[in-house]
């Protein structure tokens, strides 16, 4: 169980860093649902964006390269 948290964890942290290297707003209020096979993320968009996208990665170990 304790390993899908940090699965969750990592994927959320993830999309805030990818959003600040790209120097675009931050969304907000990101929230993860965990479950046995499902891991759901939300978030708010930054304001006066449109047409943004963002790219969700998961792993099994820490991703140190996001180049």
């Amino acid at each position: 169980m304790k390993q899908s948290i940090w699965k969750c964890l990592l994927i959320v942290t993830l999309v805030v860093g990818m959003c600040a290297i790209a120097g675009a707003q931050t969304p907000t209020d990101i929230a993860v649902t965990n479950d046995v096979t499902v891991h759901t993320i939300t978030w708010t968009d930054a304001a006066g964006l449109t047409g943004e996208t963002y790219n969700v990665y998961m792993s099994e170990s820490p991703i140190t390269d996001v180049t």
